[in-house]
């Protein structure tokens, strides 16, 4: 029993008594007392809760800036995933280009000096485009920045084969010392390697980044 309702009781027992004035006055005051307790009570339970609330709302407001920045993060990997991806197909695409010109088969059509000048001419604008567009999307991940450089390189040196040995023969001074169909495979095969591990590097940083975010959920 509390106390409010044992001093209640006691007023009421003592009602038949001829002092009604006390009685009430005793009556009122264990009412008083009653409800400035609970009223106490009650003010102790909502500062706490309200405590309670805005450092729930502090750690909320922190992990959602922390989902957010993880989410812009990989956001950019995946725009650099399809950057990269696109910067090879075309390298590749071109290493075709020439080779269907040095090396005509039976399915495709020969192709003359013109024309390999011409589509090669469009396509090395292409590349060097998504080149610089990978490049500033790498800005962003600064671990695989010697990665891009010796990539980079390697399609530097291909188009020099290119030029000087297919589209541009004997136009000016070669760079590279051999301009061979052999070399430029070879280039390219190192390309495409070269290529696949940044890939799976991006590939490995994003699945951790997921697996960030979801131990935030």
């Amino acid at each position: 029993m509390t106390p409010f309702e044992d001093g209640l009781i006691k007023a009421l027992e003592h009602i038949g008594n001829t002092d009604w004035k006390g009685n009430i006055f005793n009556l009122i005051g264990i009412l008083i007392a009653s409800g400035f307790s609970a009223w106490a009570a009650f003010m102790i339970a909502k500062n706490q809760t309200e405590k309670q609330i805005a450092k729930q709302n502090t750690l909320e407001t922190k992990k959602g800036k922390r989902m957010l920045a993880t989410q812009i993060r990989l956001d950019k990997f995946e725009d650099l995933y399809e950057s990269l991806t696109e910067y090879a197909r075309l390298v590749n695409q071109s290493y075709l280009n020439v080779l269907r010109y040095a090396h005509p088969d039976d399915y495709s059509e020969k192709k003359t000096l013109d024309q390999i000048r011409i589509i090669e001419n469009d396509f090395q604008k292409e590349i060097g485009m998504q080149s610089r567009r990978t490049e500033i999307l790498s800005a962003y991940h600064p671990e695989i920045k010697e990665d891009w450089k010796t990539l980079n390189k390697l399609y530097g040196e291909m188009s020099n084969i290119i030029y000087d040995g297919f589209t541009y023969p004997g136009r000016s001074k070669p760079v590279m010392e051999d301009n061979s169909f052999n070399n430029l495979r070879s280039k390219n095969d190192l390309f495409n390697l070269q290529a696949m591990a940044i890939q799976a590097m991006l590939a490995n940083a994003t699945v951790k980044i997921i697996r960030d975010l979801e131990s935030d959920l």
